[in-house]
């Protein structure tokens, strides 16, 4: 492997031996098909990572920071739809929003499409406790641009996964999403217990794993 790297310094740019400044550019010298370059905002932030083949683009994922602070989108070239290279024609939106702690809390990405745009999003919510771990979260569901449930989705609305913790943040339990968080048990639970001190490798770790029941024509076999 034969790599350069390029930096930036202020308002000049070149490749320089040290990490000083911004990465702008990874080019393999072996390969030109693996060419990267980079482009920053006037914070540092990564606004767009292009590939290249020989001198020309090939691909690119673009960001945006969006000026609430919560918010990010990713826009992502997957196909060339109209054979002139990569452009917005072809992007495709990821988006993520995160509460004020920086915890992702809202993400979806696209499910269906409509003539060129997103109809429909494959979305997760999660849900934190009052310490920050995760209390539950979504499985995927299809959403509309509102982050309503639709689609396939419509009126099965959204299904929810749980995860309760010991005294030590640990989890000791996780609920699937035909589970009852208010009952101490479901037949869909996993249970997580912990053993010894965990010093010189003398914890022991036991998953009780969900209840199978299997069946036999008309007959429950248990």
């Amino acid at each position: 492997m034969d790599l350069s790297y390029g930096y930036e310094r202020g308002d000049s740019k070149g490749t320089l031996s040290g990490k000083t400044g911004q990465l702008t550019q990874i080019t393999d010298n072996l390969d030109p098909n693996k060419d990267r370059t980079y482009e920053f905002d006037a914070i540092g932030r990564l606004e767009k990572n292009s590939v290249y083949v020989n001198t020309t683009e090939h691909s690119y994922v673009r960001y945006e920071y969006p000026t609430n602070g919560i918010q990010s989108k990713v826009f992502a070239t997957l196909i060339d739809t109209n054979s002139n290279g990569p452009d917005a024609s072809d992007e495709v939106l990821s988006e993520t929003w995160t509460d004020g702690a920086g915890r992702v809390r809202f993400s979806r990405v696209p499910h269906t499409f409509s003539g060129g745009s997103t109809a429909t999003w494959a979305a997760t919510v999660t849900e934190y406790d009052i310490l920050g771990r995760v209390s539950h979260q979504s499985v995927p569901v299809e959403v509309d641009g509102a982050w309503q449930p639709a689609g396939d989705d419509y009126t099965r609305g959204w299904l929810w996964t749980f995860q309760k913790y010991d005294w030590m943040g640990r989890v000791i339990r996780k609920i699937a999403t035909d589970g009852d968080p208010q009952q101490s048990a479901n037949d869909s639970d996993v249970f997580i217990s912990y053993e010894g001190c965990g010093c010189a490798g003398g914890l022991v770790t036991t998953i009780e794993g969900e209840e199978i029941k299997e069946y036999d024509g008309a007959i429950m076999i248990w």
